[in-house]
């Protein structure tokens, strides 16, 4: 995408002229026409897009105006497109929207994000000055949309650009899809020639109904002090007979330890494509001719639905066809893949991906329920938050209004079971102690715990990497120049700390060297879930701008501040806990960190849980069994399964049983079936 920020008259007669992102041929022109020196690249990060007051442009722009572009998006354009409306009755029509809704969102985060920093950097070069900007963009099916709403919210006049890169890709990705599913198709179709058995790996016993599960890197454990990818498992009486956890990510090793474990407890286990990083153990699922037919059905109805639309003169649907083929193909094989593995519940919470919902649809056309579950405390909401799987699990009310303000969802029931992870909360506390004392004996009398974030130098990154070796290098100090003090560092990326910030080593090594200061082991994550070392320590620090951690950390009864230097001032942390909970400077974090430490009982507020207002919202139970809840209800839908109902009585006997147990106010059906309006 070639997108320039033009402050002046016109795009040849500004004053000034920017590009953001630049294709090849664009670069080679500007070349060419010698005019490298008048276009520049803008060069900023996202880090710096702050008002003089220090707070960040951030949330706005996600939590207002992308959602707010989303919801016209939706009801002006995808709504009114007759492309999509006939598109959506092969399927399920609300949740098409859902999924054209998401994919546009992808395409137009980054600009929405660009007009924030573009009106940043004219009030900090501007200043009180009315400077007229043209932002040139390349031109879609919602360009009248984005122009609207620059103009309105921010003063900015979009201007189009002939979109020969969006065609393109468009193209790539009709034909891309088709030569996929040739290619996917043949081995099937061979096999059917030659009369061998129909392909798929299938079960000991293909009638038993089957809970599949997908291996997402959380971890892969059956110790309850670890973090894991099936926690709903562990605490809940589920036959494992009846369970098959598959693996779908080419670079993550899947090792003989690994299905040995799963058969031990007579859980099934399948790849889902060959990879060099799993034991020859393994099974590997193949698609069968039910993909096939499934494909080439939609994919003609698709097609023929095009042609009518080139027909009446309206292209625009053209650019949609890419997108609704990807749903098709992976409509096709998901469905291919719960029919011949008679699945009939599939758990899987990677809602942020829009052909996730692709899933959900083909598992309810095979008869099946999907289910998702809520495992971050999102700080802000996202039209990418919304799920279309018949159940979503939610930690309680205050994230249903998060979820109600991201623009919608299409679920059949929400279902309230509290901070997933609870279970790991008793049986960390052995682990906690032994490392809390391991700290002591090196001298240790005052213990932090601190929960970083993923840093990155992109420019389009809340927290560049430099920012990060700062509160490491801060953090160090006190370990070195204090003797009373022990740090527990759980990074949120282990493996790639020294990688993105290797100015830190050496003052790591010096803290490490003291014997206080110790780092939770791990590779994409660490190993243990955060309410271990938060239950070692005597405060925690956490970042604003995850909140995860922190959560986990509050529930499980430690003393949380939080540090806001991307400058969320619009979070309720704010309002409750300025100078308490909630601080944006690092150095005065340090000095209340030192006077709490020397006098708790004057300086009681620092950290106090009790400050925390909507914890009771955030989870209404707090009390260790929210896997086991969302276990509870996965058998009840079993036992219904088992018994040959339907999954529409499954979902009935399964809310009814969980309101009998837990509250009717913990299940919310019928009126939940919402879409942004």
């Amino acid at each position: 995408m070639f997108q320039v920020v033009a402050l002046g008259f016109s795009f040849m007669l500004a004053d000034q002229i920017y590009y953001f992102n630049i294709s090849r041929p664009a670069k080679f022109m500007l070349s060419f026409f010698k005019l490298s020196s008048r276009v520049k690249e803008f060069k900023f990060g996202l880090h710096e897009v702050k008002h003089e007051s220090g707070e960040s442009y951030i949330p706005k722009a996600i939590e207002n105006d992308l959602i707010g572009i989303c919801n016209d998006i939706e009801n002006k354009i995808l709504r009114k497109n007759s492309f999509i409306r006939e598109f959506g009755s092969f399927f399920d029509a609300e949740k098409i929207i859902m999924y054209f809704r998401k994919m546009c969102c992808r395409k137009i985060e980054g600009v929405i994000i660009l007009m924030s920093v573009i009106v940043w950097y004219r009030r900090k070069s501007q200043k009180d000055q009315v400077v007229p900007v043209e932002f040139y963009v390349e031109k879609s099916p919602f360009y009248s949309v984005l122009k609207e709403f620059a103009l309105s919210e921010y003063g900015i006049t979009v201007r189009p650009l002939l979109p020969f890169k969006t065609i393109a890709d468009h193209f790539y990705l009709v034909i891309g899809n088709v030569y996929i599913l040739m290619r996917a198709s043949v081995k099937p179709i061979i096999r059917a020639l030659k009369k061998k058995k129909k392909s798929g790996h299938q079960s000991e016993n293909s009638a038993t109904p089957m809970i599949a599960n997908l291996y997402t890197l959380n971890g892969f454990t059956f110790d309850l002090t670890k973090r894991c990818d099936f926690p709903w498992l562990l605490t809940a009486d589920i036959p494992g007979g009846q369970l098959l956890t598959f693996f779908e990510r080419a670079d993550v090793p899947v090792t003989g330890e690994m299905v040995d474990a799963m058969r031990k407890r007579g859980i099934r286990n399948m790849a889902r494509l060959k990879s060099e990083k799993f034991t020859s153990e393994l099974p590997i699922y193949e698609v069968t001719l039910i993909y096939c037919r499934t494909a080439f059905k939609y994919m003609t109805k698709t097609i023929a639905l095009v042609l009518k639309e080139l027909a009446k003169l309206r292209p625009t649907s053209f650019v949609y066809l890419g997108w609704a083929m990807r749903f098709i193909r992976t409509y096709s094989l998901e469905y291919d893949f719960y029919i011949t593995n008679n699945i009939i519940i599939n758990i899987d919470y990677v809602d942020i991906d829009p052909l996730r919902i692709a899933r959900h649809v083909a598992l309810e056309a095979a008869g099946g329920v999907s289910m998702s579950y809520q495992v971050s405390a999102w700080p802000l909401p996202s039209p990418l938050c919304g799920s279309c799987a018949d159940i979503m699990f939610l930690f309680g009310p205050y994230f249903y209004e998060k979820y109600l303000r991201s623009g919608g969802f299409c679920n059949n029931s929400i279902i309230y079971n509290g901070y997933l992870s609870d279970y790991s909360f008793n049986p960390a506390k052995e682990n906690a102690e032994k490392l809390r004392q391991s700290l002591a004996k090196k001298g240790a009398k005052f213990i932090i715990c601190y929960f970083d974030e993923n840093s990155s130098d992109s420019k389009m990154s809340l927290i560049p990497n430099n920012r990060s070796s700062f509160i490491y290098k801060k953090l160090f100090d006190m370990i070195i120049n204090d003797n009373n003090i022990g740090l527990i560092c759980s990074p949120k990326r282990p493996k790639t700390l020294t990688e993105r910030l290797p100015e830190i080593k050496d003052l790591m090594a010096k803290a490490k060297d003291t014997g206080r200061c110790i780092f939770m082991p791990g590779e994409y994550f660490t190993d243990n879930y955060p309410n271990e070392p938060a239950q070692a320590a005597d405060l925690v620090i956490s970042l604003l701008v995850g909140g995860t951690a922190s959560l986990e950390s509050v529930l499980a009864g430690s003393r949380v501040v939080y540090l806001d230097l991307e400058g969320f001032h619009s979070l309720p942390e704010y309002h409750f806990g300025k100078g308490k909970i909630v601080f944006d400077d690092l150095d005065e974090l340090i000095e209340a960190i030192y006077k709490f430490r020397n006098n708790k009982e004057l300086f009681n507020d620092f950290g106090n849980r009790d400050l925390v207002t909507a914890l009771s919202r955030k989870d209404p139970f707090q009390d260790g069994m929210a896997a086991q809840r969302m276990g509870q209800y996965i058998n009840w839908l079993l036992q219904k399964f088992n018994a040959g109902a339907s999954r529409e009585a499954a979902l009935l006997y399964a809310d009814e049983q969980y309101r009998k147990q837990w509250g009717a106010a913990n299940v919310l059906k019928g009126d939940v079936k919402v879409c942004a309006k």
